[in-house]
């Protein structure tokens, strides 16, 4: 949408004649893959014990062309962020769209491209991104990643 300055509708279009897309996109417009794969990497990899209505899910379907007009003008990339929070009462997480200036990493991950910024006390922040094209090959190195993390942090 960004690029190309056309709608979500045909933006989809041209990600699933790409093979970015699937064929049912709901899931990924509507926050729904992304909620279930930070519920895997907080449960799995964090020992939470979260379920999907722990979680604050949106998505991408609501934004209109007017709205990347207004982002591109800004200098703003719109991304899809799954995130949590330690809080006084556990893990605060979701899904929902955030936007970034150009410079910051999140800006940069296009395409197929994904990214993780984890923030910790001992380390700082770490910030972890792929371009693998291949589902397995994508999940095996995010979680080889995480217990690398997990492991110095």
């Amino acid at each position: 949408m960004m690029e190309r300055d056309v709608t979500l509708g045909e933006a989809l279009a041209a990600a699933q004649g790409a093979g970015f897309a699937e064929a049912d996109p709901s899931l990924d417009v509507d926050g729904w893959d992304a909620a279930s794969k930070l519920l895997i990497l907080l449960n799995f990899g964090l020992g939470a014990s979260l379920t999907m209505t722990d979680l604050s899910v949106g998505g991408v379907g609501h934004v209109e062309l007017d709205d990347v007009r207004r982002w591109r003008d800004a200098g703003l990339s719109p991304r899809l962020v799954a995130h949590a929070r330690r809080a006084s009462d556990g893990l605060a997480a979701g899904v929902e769209l955030r936007t970034y200036p150009a410079s910051d990493l999140f800006a940069l991950a296009r395409g197929k491209t994904k990214a993780i910024r984890i923030a910790t006390d001992a380390v700082g922040e770490l910030v972890v991104s792929s371009c693998a094209s291949e589902p397995a090959a994508t999940a095996a190195a995010a979680l080889k990643d995480l217990e690398h993390i997990l492991a110095t942090g």
